[in-house]
């Protein structure tokens, strides 16, 4: 798996979809929490997906909750959930200030 061209992962069980920037995906057997653990640079943004922040383009916040969608550099949507919203965020703004 070549991780740097995978835009995000989405979980089914105990298998992971992997999709690529070229619209490829390949299913391995492996589990989001265990592909989390060894991609400590990706963001787990609800249940069943992990991205790669350097193909999200855009967070785009529902009005009235915690929770919304981000918007990936090919045009795909993913959710993320209420419960992962703040970390989604602080994540992302301590990406873009840098080191």
């Amino acid at each position: 798996m070549k991780k740097e061209s995978v835009t995000h992962l989405t979980g089914e069980g105990n298998y992971a979809w992997l999709h690529y920037s070229d619209g490829r995906k390949h299913i391995t057997a492996q589990t989001l929490k265990h592909l989390e653990s060894v991609l400590p640079e990706y963001i787990r943004i609800h249940k069943s997906f992990l991205v790669n922040p350097a193909y999200i383009r855009k967070v785009k916040p529902f009005p009235h909750t915690l929770s919304g969608v981000v918007i990936l550099v090919n045009g795909t949507e993913l959710p993320v959930s209420r419960r992962r919203w703040p970390q989604v965020e602080d994540r992302l703004s301590r990406i873009r200030k840098g080191p």
